[in-house]
């Protein structure tokens, strides 16, 4: 969490979301690339142990290609 907030929470708008917050935190952060350099280090398993929002997104991708060949 970032400044004892729960970054995965929908924002409010423009100026409370997740990536701003996450500026206010680390000014270093670029939205851009960040992601993937974070889920590479961390790696899926856990990101969706710690992310549940992200892992019911997943699981809900993952639902929809069944059957799919």
């Amino acid at each position: 969490m970032i400044g004892g907030q729960n970054p995965e929470l929908i924002n409010d708008g423009p100026a409370t979301a997740s990536s701003k917050r996450i500026l206010d935190e680390i000014p270093e952060y670029d939205k851009a690339t960040a992601g993937v350099a974070v889920a590479e280090k961390i790696g899926l398993p856990m990101l969706r142990r710690k992310c549940r929002h992200f892992d019911n997104w997943l699981a809900r991708l993952e639902q929809l290609g069944q059957g799919i060949e």
